[in-house]
């Protein structure tokens, strides 16, 4: 079943998965498209896709870009509103 954010600060969403989750099986998609094995990369991307969300299922929302912000490949300024204000004007 595939939860619909209710909140602000949910992660973003792409289609039917997180876009953690799409990271990381387009990521293993494409290494296996550049080896000349895209089946196998994909599956493997599925894999760990699937992986990855029971993990997260236990976790904290958006544990990639957490993992990604604390290694400093990423800045989250910007990306994620703040939680606390209750109307945004654009």
């Amino acid at each position: 079943m595939v939860t619909i954010p209710k909140h602000v600060d949910d992660p973003p969403q792409l289609l039917i998965w997180s876009l953690d989750e799409f990271i990381i099986m387009m990521g293993f998609s494409v290494i296996g498209a550049l080896w000349n094995m895209l089946l196998p990369g994909l599956i493997v991307g599925m894999a760990l896709g699937k992986l990855f969300r029971k993990m997260q299922e236990g976790a904290l929302p958006g544990l990639l870009f957490h993992m990604f912000w604390y290694a400093g490949v990423v800045s989250m300024k910007g990306r994620i509103p703040i939680g606390l204000v209750r109307e945004v004007y654009e």
